[in-house]
């Protein structure tokens, strides 16, 4: 397989399914069917499936077998770039932006719901941490009380991971 083709692969998986038909036109501006995160996940399939024939077959093109990873730019050298196994850094050919979504956030009235179904203060405490402060549960959990300085009537905290 070439190249070509396999972009012309991914050119048809983002055509609306009725336009998948040969010698069908697309004008422009028609919307795509998938989004570029499920089209990152098939190449990952993709990828991957090449990857393993190639160890097995020694005629099948490297090409696909590298589609993972990203591209190197510059002469930015990440700070764990020496743990890495092997000496290229292998990449994909096939470029798909895709743009992460927000997490979606609880409504104050969630918010209250969740807090009230709580039994225990320190269920409570974490709900109202994670919702003032924006912490991830791993983070809001690593929190240690070394890192905190309170006193009887203030509790002031600086957030020390």
């Amino acid at each position: 397989m070439r190249l070509e083709v396999l972009a012309q692969f991914f050119d048809w998986l983002r055509r609306p399914k009725p336009t998948r038909a040969p010698g069908v036109f697309v004008l422009p501006g028609v919307g795509q069917a998938l989004e570029n995160t499920t089209l990152q996940r098939k190449r990952a399939a993709l990828a991957s499936f090449y990857r393993f024939h190639a160890r097995r077959d020694e005629d099948v093109p490297a090409l696909l077998g590298s589609l993972l990873g990203r591209q190197p730019t510059g002469s930015y050298t990440p700070m764990l770039a020496h743990t890495q196994r092997g000496g290229e850094v292998e990449y994909s050919p096939i470029r798909l932006l895709a743009h992460r979504k927000p997490p979606r956030t609880l409504t104050d009235n969630e918010v209250q719901r969740l807090m009230s179904a709580c039994n225990r203060r320190r269920d409570r405490f974490l709900i109202a941490l994670l919702d003032d402060s924006g912490l991830r549960i791993s983070e809001a959990l690593g929190l240690r009380h070394y890192g905190s300085a309170c006193t009887s009537t203030a509790a002031t905290s600086p957030v020390t991971p």
